[in-house]
């Protein structure tokens, strides 16, 4: 049986099979932070309740997650967020680590992916590293770092009265995220259902919505397709973007006409967020 308690961590019990075997254990102690410098925050350390609400641990020996923990946490105070203690075999060993604010957990699986639920990607943020425990007590201070790219869409056209439903297929990006590798799993599509476009309708009454989602690689060149309902579940109309780039840690910007006939290129901008400056004299 698994126990699973708010800013608590879950052991296997050791009658599971791939528990941890007492007579040889040694203690994995991790602590985490955020880089300095990621994407919308300022260049200062954040408590990680103000980040994120829930972080997934686990530890792969041999092929097999022998041990993991899920945390969650709505306390800006509670300082034992984000801390774990692992009890594990001696011998090699990876720890990956993901922090998201989704409302469910996401157990990582034996590879170190993690599959959201119906695509629904929060912002999130990762960590991985191979280890060699052989020593009685290990410390570990981890830095996570954004793992997401988020797609933002605007309409420079007003949302037609007919229209009142939607769907995105998002083709180049990734189902899942490999913890691992630090990058989406292969490339495939995902399908976003929009149930009520006036959710997504601003107040000028343009087309508005935001997609987080995970990539293949740190840069990838996506095609993106809306198609638009009425209320008996026809198309209204359709928009094809092609050549959509999408980057990791960036904010992609993409406007255009989504619903007039009027044949317009969408227009395509990044907001990059830079780290460290690097300086190189020769």
């Amino acid at each position: 049986m698994m126990v699973l308690a708010s800013c608590g961590n879950v052991v296997l019990d050791e009658e599971e099979e791939g528990a941890v075997v007492t007579d040889d254990k040694c203690m994995l102690n991790v602590t985490c932070a955020f880089s300095q410098s990621i994407g919308d925050f300022p260049s200062t350390r954040l408590s990680l309740p103000s980040v994120v609400s829930r972080i997934s641990f686990a530890v792969i020996q041999s092929g097999k997650v022998v041990w993991h923990d899920e945390q969650m946490c709505d306390n800006d105070e509670d300082d034992s967020f984000g801390k774990v203690t692992a009890p594990l075999k001696r011998g090699a060993c990876t720890l990956v680590i993901f922090a998201h604010n989704g409302d469910a957990a996401l157990p990582f699986d034996d590879e170190g992916h993690v599959t959201p639920a119906n695509h629904r990607v929060t912002d999130s943020f990762s960590y991985a590293a191979d280890l060699m425990i052989d020593d009685s007590v290990t410390d570990v201070d981890c830095v996570l770092t954004r793992c997401i790219s988020r797609l933002s869409l605007l309409s420079d056209d007003k949302v037609p009265p007919a229209a009142v439903s939607g769907q995105l297929v998002l083709t180049g990006v990734s189902q899942a995220y490999d913890c691992v590798s630090q990058c989406g799993t292969s490339s495939s599509a995902i399908v976003k259902d929009i149930p009520r476009l006036s959710v997504y309708t601003n107040a000028d009454g343009h087309f508005k919505a935001n997609v987080n989602v995970f990539i293949p690689d740190e840069e990838v060149r996506a095609t993106a397709v809306i198609d638009f309902y009425n209320a008996s579940g026809q198309i209204v109309c359709s928009k094809k973007m092609e050549d959509v780039r999408l980057k990791v840690n960036s904010v992609n910007n993409v406007s255009g006409l989504f619903f007039s006939s009027a044949k317009l290129s969408p227009v395509v901008s990044v907001d990059d967020k830079w780290g460290e400056d690097i300086t190189q004299v020769y």
